[in-house]
């Protein structure tokens, strides 16, 4: 279901497509999910959504800030497997702390959200981009300060696809959907990119289903620079 949107979302796409090349890095980050690519080596992207180091040119160390403001430390790693045009894979694994403010619903545990995904990148014109990310999350207790075992408190596998048109080398349109294996929940967003030189401003949207309130709405926000 979720691929035979993205090709409905990128059919009108490739048809209106340019044919001049659009010369500027790639993206490290889609709408809703990740794409293939990571930053350069010796490389800095600093974000409201993303802070991303190239330790070399296929492996960077990531975090995301707004979580780290509210207390939720993360640190993600990011490997660039295979790249051969017009195909990208990466591999990306990480580790949450969540805080008891956050779910109170925890009680006296730490809360730990252990992340493995991967991203398949291709290029499917010189303007148009498609991103396919399969993840999944564990929730576990607190294992590190206890001898037993850890709990498993939940589990969720994610599929997002996201396609990227590049009008010209400053605006990018990011449109994304995503479906929640397990807990069967959808999301569907759009947003656009504007970057001058090495810096950057993304505005959306994004819908998703909930259990609470049937749909919810959200806006997308990031500003950064990329040194």
């Amino acid at each position: 279901m979720i691929l035979i949107l993205g090709g409905l979302l990128t059919g009108p796409i490739l048809a209106a497509s340019s044919s001049t090349l659009v010369h500027r890095r790639d993206l490290t980050q889609a709408h809703l999910g990740d794409t293939a690519y990571t930053v350069n080596r010796s490389e800095l992207l600093l974000s409201l959504r993303q802070v991303s180091y190239g330790l070399w040119d296929n492996l960077s160390v990531e975090t995301v800030p707004l979580y780290d403001l509210l207390g939720s430390w993360n640190l993600f790693g990011k490997v660039r497997i295979f790249r051969a045009d017009p195909i990208a894979v990466s591999a990306r694994a990480g580790m949450f702390y969540i805080t008891l403010e956050q779910l109170p619903e925890v009680q006296n545990s730490a809360l730990y959200r252990y992340f493995i995904g991967a991203t398949a990148s291709v290029r499917l014109s010189e303007v148009v981009l498609y991103h396919l990310n399969l993840n999944n999350t564990s929730l576990q207790g607190d294992f590190l300060s206890s001898n037993r075992g850890p709990t498993m408190k939940g589990k969720l596998t994610n599929v997002e696809n996201d396609v990227e048109y590049r009008f010209d080398d400053k605006r990018t349109v990011l449109v994304g959907t995503g479906y929640d294996l397990k807990v069967h929940k959808f999301s569907l967003g759009a947003s656009h990119l504007w970057t001058w030189s090495s810096l950057f401003l993304k505005l959306g949207l994004t819908f998703k289903t909930t259990a609470i309130s049937g749909m919810s709405m959200l806006p997308y926000f990031d500003l950064g620079i990329r040194i």
